[in-house]
C-alpha cells in the first residue's frame, strides 16, 4: 500500500467527487467496518454511503466545504479529509476539519498527516484562524484520537512545563517513542455493546 512518498493529495470539485463516488463509498465502508467514529454504525450499506457522498458533493458545489483525497500509486483512494467553512457571521473566522479517514490497510504511513497539511494550508489561505475538531455528542470517550490524547496527558504532561519549546520537544519525543513501539489501542467496545450501553442516548442504533 502506498506510503506518503508514493501517495498524492488533491482537492476535489463537486463534479470530480461524483465521478469518484464508488471509490469514496468503498473508503467510507472500510473505515466504518473498522470501527472508526465517523457518524455511522456497521454494517454500512452502499446506498447509505453513496447518499452521504452525494450530500458532500452538493455542499462542495455550494462552496461551504472543501474535500481532499489521498491516492495510491495505482490511483485508488486511500484517504480523505474535509474542511467545513461556516457561513454564519460569527463563524467566518474559523474552519472545521471533519471526516479525516484513511483506508485500514494504509494507516500508520503518514497519509493522515498529508491530508491534514492540505486542509490546514487552505484554512490559513482563507484566513480561517481557528480549526475545531468535533467528536460525537455523548461519545467523545469513544473516539480513538481522544484516547491517544489521554495517554499523552498521563505519560507526558502530568507536570508543569516551563515554555513552549520544551513542550514541543517533550511531545515530539513521546510521539517518536510511542510510534517506534508500534503502540495500538485495544478496542473492545463493540457495536452490540453500544446498542446495550448507549440505548438511552442513541435509541435508534
Amino acid at each position: 500500500m502506498a506510503g506518503p512518498e508514493r501517495a498524492s493529495v488533491e482537492e476535489l470539485s463537486a463534479t470530480a467527487a461524483l465521478s469518484l463516488r464508488s471509490g469514496l463509498v468503498a473508503l467510507l465502508e472500510d473505515v466504518v467496518k473498522g470501527g472508526a467514529s465517523v457518524g455511522f454504525l456497521p454494517p454500512l450499506d452502499g446506498e447509505e454511503a453513496g447518499a452521504y457522498w452525494d450530500g458532500v458533493a452538493a455542499t462542495l458545489k455550494g462552496g461551504s466545504r472543501r474535500l481532499w483525497i489521498a491516492c495510491a500509486a495505482d490511483g485508488g483512494i486511500v484517504g480523505t479529509v474535509q474542511l467545513d467553512l461556516p457561513g454564519q457571521a460569527n463563524g467566518r473566522h474559523r474552519a472545521e476539519v471533519i471526516k479525516l479517514m484513511v483506508l485500514s490497510g494504509a494507516r500508520r504511513q503518514g497519509l493522515g498527516r498529508l491530508l491534514m497539511e492540505a486542509a490546514e494550508a487552505e484554512a490559513h489561505r482563507l484566513a480561517r484562524k481557528l480549526e475545531l475538531h468535533y467528536t460525537p455528542k455523548h461519545g467523545s470517550w469513544l473516539n480513538m484520537a481522544e484516547i491517544e490524547f489521554s495517554v499523552l496527558s498521563r505519560q507526558c504532561l502530568k507536570r508543569r512545563i516551563a515554555d513552549r519549546e520544551i513542550l514541543q520537544h517533550e511531545v515530539t519525543a513521546w510521539v517518536t517513542a510511542r510510534n517506534s513501539r508500534g503502540a495500538t489501542i485495544d478496542w473492545r467496545f463493540t457495536t452490540q455493546d453500544a446498542r446495550i450501553k448507549l440505548k438511552r442516548l442513541y435509541p435508534c442504533i
